[in-house]
């Protein structure tokens, strides 16, 4: 099923998904409360290299604010 179009799509929507969850988790932890528009920006995005970038950026932040500057 998964080598199917909308296989493909599922495994897109749960990848995306997992990505938002486990970096919104990461900058929590990190930084203690996520401000919400950080947030509301992670959760809205759709692109999956968005997100692999954003979390790049994550390990080399130094602070809530020069994360945000990447996004």
């Amino acid at each position: 099923m998964l080598d199917t179009p909308i296989g493909q799509e599922i495994k897109r929507m749960g990848m995306k998904e997992g990505m938002q969850h486990l970096l919104l988790k990461q900058v929590a932890t990190r930084f203690g409360k996520v401000p919400e528009d950080l947030r509301r920006k992670i959760i809205a995005s759709k692109d999956i290299k968005e997100l692999d970038r954003l979390a790049e950026a994550f390990m080399h932040a130094r602070s809530l604010a020069e994360l945000k500057k990447t996004f």
